[in-house]
């Protein structure tokens, strides 16, 4: 049972696997916000659906025909109807969206209430935990409004679709996931960013390009100033120069 086909070295990628090293990458990045569970229980059920038979044909159809363009079939709802019945509505609409976007209430509650019908998501739900080892249900998370609910399922979407990436990339991709494990010294980054920045901000006099680079200016002129919130309006694609905002925020 596959989460992927084949890679460059003729391996194809386990959905357990997947599943279970997404929980634990998720799960290490929600420990940042106190959320390290339900970062776990949000990898552990956002690929459930690729467990159905209707999946694994189409990831063979897929390897056998390559140079076909063959849509999947539908695998987030399964586990967004499972998250929706056990677990938390919130972690429904993450696994819902987790390669599409966040859904709205309304959008997301028609689906979970049509797919909880449909004869493919009851057979991934009746074989679930031959899948996996369901987790026990977390302690929701102490959140006194609307706006903290809706930071605290942002955060943690965040933390899944970033493990979902990495995971598949790993798999994918071996090489340039080696890559990100490198140690960082933000000094040389630093560096190489002032020295990119020197070569390109304000050398182009066209008005466009004159402007961001006024933007630019502007932004590092703000990087001095006290901490606070800072707003930046500027027109589209005047962003695309300035590489830096205030580092006091």
């Amino acid at each position: 049972m596959y989460a992927h086909s084949k890679n460059s070295e003729g391996r194809w990628h386990p959905l357990k696997e997947h599943l279970q090293k997404v929980a634990s990458l998720a799960a290490d990045s929600a420990k940042k916000f106190q959320a390290e569970s339900w970062g776990f229980a949000a990898g552990l059920l956002h690929d459930l659906g690729k467990s159905h038979h209707g999946f694994q044909v189409y990831l063979e159809d897929c390897q056998n025909h390559p140079e076909k363009k063959i849509r999947g079939p539908d695998h987030s709802s399964a586990g967004a109807v499972l998250a929706w019945q056990r677990y938390w509505e919130g972690l429904a609409c993450l696994l819902a969206g987790h390669h599409g976007g966040l859904p709205g209430p309304t959008d997301l509650k028609d689906r979970l209430e049509k797919k909880s019908n449909d004869q493919t998501v009851q057979d991934v739900l009746g074989n679930a935990e031959n899948i996996v080892a369901l987790p026990k249900r977390p302690p929701f998370p102490v959140l006194t409004s609307p706006t903290q609910v809706e930071l605290f399922l942002r955060f943690l979407f965040s933390a899944l679709v970033d493990a979902d990436f990495l995971d598949t990339e790993a798999h994918f991709d071996p090489g340039r996931s080696r890559i990100r494990h490198r140690s960082c010294d933000l000094a040389v980054l630093a560096e190489s960013f002032w020295k990119h920045q020197a070569n390109l901000s304000g050398h182009d006099q066209s008005p466009v390009n004159l402007a961001r680079h006024e933007i630019y200016q502007a932004c590092l002129a703000a990087a001095e100033w006290n901490p606070g919130v800072f707003h930046l309006t500027v027109p589209t694609g005047g962003y695309k120069n300035c590489m830096i905002t205030p580092t006091r925020i």
